[in-house]
């Protein structure tokens, strides 16, 4: 997506063909010359790709690892792949790392630059996630509408182990979750978590930084999820619609992961312009928690994106939407 003037934001929802369930991703804002896409697994049930795509007018060279629990893998057939400009491949990683209950994959271009993410497809429908550019210290992922067992996995990029924390935060303050744990330089590793209604905190509690991310399993077909997170604090964020062209289900979540109160400004967006709604303007949110809005009653049975603007603290935004009793995306 190329646009001119003003900035713009971008995403997609993607839909299996006869098939229940839909992804909702953003686009991400730029191509890099290295990605860390966790959230996949290869156990029985679960198919997991890893997506490249090379938007420039040039040739890009890249190599791809592995990352499992207890090995890392580097494919031959996976080093030294060309994309041709303007074109995106898939990988089927079932065929390199059969059985893994956490996979996470590590994208280097030797040659340009790309943008890489992840999709998985099973029984519970399908999961897509924008990869990470790099990694970080502290991630936010956002969560309020599932009531089945969250995975969290963490890999860690980089040559050292990294110990973490982590925190559920939900409408009434957060917990912890997990006070003691590391995860091995190199490897990934995923923690089942229960964390019901509530969004997490991921933090290293070490110098290594990290990637993290969460999966969420559904018994209704086509409600599974897998969030990205987010690792930066932002003065204004957008967080684009994760519903299909009806609308329905779809929730705005504000996390709140700092010590202190936050305030924002929300301002909801539809194909016809910014929508008066007075009970979402200016919002107060407690230090450790979240705040869920019900998009569907606020603006009807139709997508929209919601503008968030940070006035005091820190606020993660995110969108999720359900077919049924838990997330889409």
């Amino acid at each position: 997506v190329e646009f001119f003037g003003a900035p713009v934001g971008a995403g997609m929802i993607v839909s299996l063909p006869r098939r229940e369930g839909l992804a909702a991703d953003p686009c991400a804002p730029d191509a890099a010359r290295g990605w860390v896409v966790p959230g996949g697994t290869t156990i029985r049930g679960q198919r997991a790709r890893l997506v490249i795509m090379n938007p420039f007018a040039i040739d890009a060279t890249v190599d791809v690892s592995l990352a499992a629990p207890k090995r890392v893998l580097r494919p031959g057939a996976l080093r030294g792949l060309v994309l041709p400009p303007r074109r995106s491949t898939s990988v089927d990683l079932n065929r390199y790392a059969l059985g893994e209950e956490a996979l996470a994959a590590t994208v280097q271009a030797t040659l340009g630059r790309v943008v890489a993410g992840g999709m998985g497809i099973s029984t519970e429908g399908i999961r897509s996630a924008i990869g990470a550019p790099a990694p970080a210290r502290a991630w936010v992922l956002p969560g309020a509408a599932d009531d089945g067992e969250t995975d969290l996995q963490v890999v860690v990029p980089g040559k050292e182990e990294a110990p973490l924390r982590v925190r559920a935060q939900r409408a009434d303050g957060q917990t912890p979750l997990v006070e003691e744990a590391s995860v091995g330089a190199g490897l990934a590793e995923s923690f089942e978590l229960e964390a019901q209604r509530a969004g997490l905190v991921v933090d290293s509690a070490g110098a290594p930084p990290l990637v993290a991310s969460r999966r969420t399993a559904s018994i209704e077909a086509g409600d599974g999820a897998v969030t990205a997170g987010a690792s930066a604090r932002s003065a204004t964020w957008l967080a684009l619609t994760a519903s299909g062209p009806g609308g329905a289900g779809a929730r705005l979540i504000l996390v709140n992961p700092g010590n202190r109160t936050a305030r924002a400004r929300v301002t909801l967006l539809s194909d016809t312009g910014p929508i008066e709604a007075p009970s979402v303007g200016s919002l107060t949110l407690g230090a450790g928690r979240i705040l869920v809005v019900d998009l569907s009653s606020v603006a009807g049975l139709r997508p929209v994106a919601a503008l968030v603007e940070v006035n005091d603290g820190t606020v993660v935004p995110a969108q999720e939407s359900s077919r049924g009793k838990r997330p889409v995306s």
